[in-house]
């Protein structure tokens, strides 16, 4: 166990110096997701092996935390959405881009850099898109753009069940996914907004185990403290 976390520390370290796309392609390979398995296997293993580990509640809450993680983890990777499409019948895919013209709806994504199309099952129309800048110090200084917003309905048979409006980190969530804005472009004079479309799959898992986890250290902390005085 104790080399596992050596090895996934070591890969964390290098992974902050071979770029986002080199490193999410790393941990999302077929290589980690076969360690992340044999993670799962020992944790499980020591919990079956030391039975003492389940009657101490902080150790019992750190370890079901890490579980959570890892399960969360796997839920959410590409592969573990090609066997929610392939086993469960799921469509989910990870990743995906839609392109939207304004005044204009759409429900067919990109996916796999474009190999692929995945039908959403509702349609998110842009009602106005718009570009606000920082004021100038003078005249003569060119406008520096301080954030894109999209306005944006969600429809589902032919009716409106939400509307919000998107922009850089301030995401709309619905219906399994997250829906960021990226880019945007003209189209014969017409805006479209270009939203990446990410799979919220395994995330209530990974929020669990996260303060699962962090009860158990608290705990397992503060009782050592409280011992002490």
């Amino acid at each position: 166990m104790l080399g596992l976390i050596v090895l996934f520390a070591g890969l964390s370290v290098y992974s902050a110096f071979i770029g986002p796309a080199a490193a999410k392609e790393l941990f999302g390979s077929s290589a980690m997701l076969i360690f992340w398995g044999l993670s799962l296997i020992c944790i499980f293993v020591c919990l079956v092996l030391f039975p003492q580990l389940t009657r101490r509640p902080p150790l019992a809450l750190i370890h079901i935390g890490a579980l959570l993680i890892i399960l969360g983890g796997l839920w959410s990777s590409e592969q573990g959405h090609s066997i929610q499409r392939n086993l469960l019948k799921n469509a989910k895919y990870q990743t995906g881009e839609l392109i939207v013209e304004k005044g204009k709806m759409q429900n067919i994504m990109a996916v796999q850099n474009y190999s692929e199309w995945a039908w959403l099952p509702f349609y998110l129309a842009l009602e106005d898109f718009t570009i606000k800048h920082y004021e100038p110090a003078d005249a003569c200084e060119m406008p520096v753009v301080r954030q894109y917003l999209s306005s944006v309905k969600i429809i589902e048979q032919d009716q409106v069940v939400s509307s919000k409006q998107i922009r850089v980190n301030k995401p709309l969530r619905y219906g399994g996914y997250y829906f960021l804005q990226q880019d945007w472009g003209l189209r014969e004079g017409n805006p479209y907004s270009v939203f990446t479309v990410v799979s919220d799959s395994g995330i209530g898992l990974i929020f669990g185990g996260y303060i699962f986890l962090g009860i158990g250290l608290f705990w397992s902390l503060w009782s050592k403290a409280f011992k002490r005085i």
